[in-house]
């Protein structure tokens, strides 16, 4: 209950009096509201103030997150206007539709709304999740009710608790938003009078001009001006209370009427049952004669009793009405008044000046609805025009796209705003199930939301209109006016229905995508404009044509993906390593839009610690090129661990090429390379030169005799024997790697040789350094394949990437023996311990091992992919098998440690050497 001091003041009528105050004196200091724009419902001018209220209130409420919404009656929704606490893009773009959350309900109930718990709240659930990250648990709202009890909006407090608030609070923040309520319709009304003052005015030219002039209608461009501007004059000329002009094109069923009221019958304005063919207004058009009628004639008119019994229409006192006459004399519609503004009986002058008045505006209602019919023709041409435009812009689009989703969002893409405001695309997968792909708004701000709700909404092959009926039927859906109860149709329950209305409004056509007999998608196009037929036809054409791209496009993929993976199931899954040399290898697919070609590389290990590189390219593309490429690659390997040199493989693989009819013009370059030594012997047959860098960091290209292509016939292949040199690298390539379409090759290969000048410093940091420089990182039109062939650099160090397998673990310590012999029991053991760890206790894919000696003596690194640090067991059980590692480590290394290391970490030790 509210407390009275013992002065006998309310102090909550006393603290809301001291708002007013407040606010009036802020108001004060604000534009006046004459300086507001003509715009309905602008409140930009005034949106400061209703910001101070914001705060005010929130302040008054304990909180520093306050927002004032506005009623948008047209759409049902509330909108923000002013706020304080939230960012601009998170509270700008939400609308409330009435009834919901908590805005709206303090709209539509006419009370305070106070939700405790967002997340719980189902009146709350569209907005909980994006709330709660924002930090609100409660929201308080209380609609801002004019003088006469209609809400303008709602002023709305955000907690971070779930505390109620106090009466007396409520009481406060009522005035608060009675007083913003003030604001806002002020600002309204005056926006409103502006635009009234503005019309008077027009309309006032208009009848000075149809005075001057003998009312000359012929300014009228369109139905409904005409018949303001008509029925205006003769409310003016006459002087009436009442006045409303028909227009009747085919009968009553599709009448077009104006309608004006003086403040006299200010309360029949809102009045929308307009009657259509009954009592004396049939008899006018009936009788096709003007009819004038005192009260008294009026009652005893054998045709007075239908009007007069038409619910809630105006009362009418007396009657003169004028019929619209055509030039071949059939009725056009009529022209009526009541209610003379002196109170006095309509004369036999005022019936001649209706008639005269009503037979200008037939004259100009015929000439209007002429120029109409060719202006439809015209619009009919040019719409036309622009749809063999669209037609033609999507068969050059879909043409040079081979992906699915690129062709479904370049489909909506393509549609809005040509052919709709929304455009929602369906597809059905190869399991048969309906799933979204594509959607467009005509607001981007709209387009997440929209795609969203539509990924989660159901498309129900029961559906009687929609996407549902086109892929049931498979027939084109004919465009239908979209109502509350056909989205409720659509809808699973009452909540999506409102949700969609948001979205789904105005016309709707649907259209099945239709390929090869089969339906693949259907596509729903929306908009606020009633959609004629021709459109339905155009959407018709430009959905079998992406019905049929998208459909090539599936297969495409399909053929595409089975041929990339045969190709990378072909190629080595993991090149080999040693103690004197690194590999590393790259293979990228040509772009999406081409198919995979024959492109290939392997590194043999052929006995005595040689090592035979092979890149080759086989022409043509697809699964045929990759088989044929995987029957070269294991020809080569045969040959080469025979122990053939490379000039023998390729003229023993040039007869195989000859002999067999499905292979391809291939070429090919090879090398047999001694790690230890870095002798390297190599051959070409048609190929690229391989690029040599020295440990110096010098790059060139190999000049080779280049040969015949395999396949070619008369084969002589030469041999050529470099030397790399420790620390040098090799690097074979296809032509993807440095061909381009708007440069010359040569070009290419002298930008290969030059991005690789300098030391280089691992076989893999020079596949990458490669593919980046000459821009393949991200796909290219061709296959392309990198061989890297890395020796060791000179004695001291050691570096190997190894399998994630427990023989890594020999292979590491063998290294370790070789780098120091003599002095490497201890760190034999530890880094074979260290290499079991990581492969057994970690379970990564690959290991990178690396010692070196240096003055102050022996260390050794081993990285691994995993950020999980190890833990040491300092008193491991007598029966615990594992869990020593780290004590060996601890126990005989001279200082170890673990660190992170590229998103995994580094174990590592340290010891002396005699």
């Amino acid at each position: 209950m509210t407390q009275v001091d013992p002065t006998g003041v309310d102090p909550v009528a006393q603290e809301a009096a001291r708002i007013q105050v407040d606010l009036a004196a802020e108001a004060a200091g604000m534009a006046p509201l004459a300086e507001i724009g003509s715009t309905a419902g602008d409140l930009s001018r005034v949106q400061p103030l209703l910001e101070q209220l914001a705060a005010a209130v929130g302040n008054l409420l304990g909180t520093d997150r306050a927002v004032v919404w506005t009623t948008d009656p047209a759409r049902q929704l509330l909108v923000p206007v002013a706020w304080v606490g939230f960012d601009d893009d998170y509270i700008g773009p939400i609308r409330v539709p009435y009834g919901a959350g908590s805005a709206g309900r303090a709209v539509s109930e006419r009370g305070p709304v106070h939700i405790c718990d967002v997340e719980t709240s189902t009146d709350y659930a569209p907005w909980a999740t994006a709330a709660v990250s924002q930090g609100v648990r409660a929201v308080l709202s209380v609609p801002m009710l004019t003088l006469g009890g209609e809400p303008v909006g709602a002023l709305s407090s955000y907690f971070r608790s779930t505390a109620p608030p106090q009466a007396r609070d409520l009481e406060l923040a009522d005035v608060y938003a009675r007083q913003a309520a003030e604001i806002v319709e002020r600002a309204r009304l005056h926006s409103a009078s502006l635009q009234l003052a503005q019309l008077e005015r027009r309309r006032g030219s208009q009848l000075r001009s149809l005075a001057d002039s003998a009312l000359a209608l012929s300014a009228a461009d369109d139905l409904d001006t005409l018949l303001a501007l008509v029925t205006e004059a003769a409310v003016a000329i006459v002087g009436a209370h009442q006045g409303v002009t028909t227009r009747l094109p085919t009968g009553w069923h599709d009448a077009v009427t104006y309608v004006s009221l003086s403040e006299t019958y200010a309360a029949w304005r809102d009045y929308d049952v307009v009657p259509k063919g009954l009592g004396v207004l049939e008899a006018v058009v009936r009788d096709n004669r003007p009819l004038r009628l005192t009260p008294e004639q009026l009652l005893a008119h054998p045709d007075w009793r239908g009007l007069r019994d038409a619910p809630a229409h105006p009362p009418l006192p007396d009657y003169l009405a004028a019929p619209l006459i055509g030039r071949d004399g059939r009725n056009l519609g009529l022209i009526q008044l009541s209610h003379k503004l002196d109170d006095t009986a309509f004369t036999a002058e005022d019936e001649a000046m209706l008639v005269q008045l009503a037979q200008m505006a037939s004259s100009t209602v015929e000439r209007m609805e002429a120029l109409a019919g060719e202006r439809a023709a015209r619009r009919e041409a040019e719409q036309t025009a622009a749809a063999q435009a669209v037609l033609s812009e999507a068969s050059a689009m879909f043409a040079e796209l081979f992906e699915p989703d690129g062709i479904a969002h370049a489909l909506v893409e393509l549609l809005v705003p040509r052919l709709a405001d929304l455009a929602v695309l369906h597809v059905v997968d190869a399991d048969g199930q309906v799933t979204l792909a594509a959607v467009n708004t005509l607001d981007p701000a709209d387009r997440q939301p929209a795609h969203d709700f539509f990924a989660g909404f159901p498309v129900d092959l029961d559906q009687p209109h929609g996407s549902g009926a086109a892929l049931r039927t498979g027939l084109p859906q004919p465009p239908v006016q979209l109502t509350a109860e056909i989205l409720r149709a659509a809808s699973p329950d009452a909540e999506t229905a409102n949700r969609l209305a948001s979205f789904a409004h105005g016309s709707v056509v649907s259209v099945p995508l239709l390929a090869r007999g089969r339906t693949v998608g259907a596509l729903s196009l929306l908009r606020d404009e009633p959609y004629a037929e021709v459109v339905l036809a155009q959407a018709v054409d430009i959905a079998r044509r992406a019905a049929l791209a998208l459909d090539n496009a599936n297969r495409y993929a399909f053929e595409r993906d089975v041929a990339v993976t045969l190709q990378r199931s072909l190629l080595p899954r993991q090149l080999a390593t040693g103690t004197h040399f690194t590999a590393a290898a790259r293979y990228l697919p040509g772009a999406q839009g081409t198919q995979v070609g024959g492109d290939w590389y392997d590194l043999i290990e052929v006995g005595d610690g040689a090592l035979f590189l092979v890149v080759g390219d086989v022409m043509g593309r697809g699964v045929a090129a990759a088989a044929q490429m995987g029957q070269l690659q294991a020809t080569v390997r045969a040959y080469a661990l025979e122990g053939h040199g490379p000039a023998q493989v390729l003229q023993r693989l040039d007869r195989v090429v000859q002999a067999v009819d499905d292979l391809h013009f291939t070429t090919c370059v090879m090398a047999r390379v001694d790690p230890s030594t870095g002798r390297a012997v190599l051959a070409s047959a048609g190929h690229l030169p391989p690029l040599l860098c020295t440990a110096a960091g010098e790059a060139t290209l190999i000049e080779l005799d280049p040969g015949l292509p395999l396949g070619v016939g008369d084969p002589q292949f030469s041999e050529r024997e470099v030397h790399v040199g420790r620390g040098g690298l090799l690097l074979f390539y296809t032509d993807g790697l440095v061909e381009s379409r708007t440069a010359p090759i040569g070009d290419g290969l002298e930008r290969l040789a030059t991005c690789l000048r300098g030391p280089v410093r691992s076989a893999e940091a020079a596949c990458d350094d490669v593919l980046a420089a000459l821009g393949r990182e991200g796909g290219y039109d061709d296959d392309t394949a990198v061989l890297a062939l890395l020796l060791s650099p000179a004695e001291g160090s050691v570096e190997l990437r190894l399998p994630g397998v427990a023989p890594s673990a020999a292979v590491a310590r063998h290294a370790v023996r070789d780098l120091v012999p003599g002095d490497s029991d201890v760190a034999q053991l530890l880094v074979t311990e260290m290499v079991a760890n990581a492969v057994r206790h970690v379970g990564v894919a690959e290991l990178l091992v690396r010692a070196a000696v240096t003055v102050a003596g022996l260390r050794v690194e081993v990285v691994d992919a995993s950020p999980v640090l190890p833990t040491p067991s300092l008193t491991p059980s007598d029966d615990q098998e594992s869990g020593r590692g780290l004590l060996l480590l601890d126990a005989l290394a001279r200082t170890w440690g673990v660190q992170p290391e590229n998103g995994g970490k580094c174990v590592w030790f340290e010891l002396e050497l005699d």
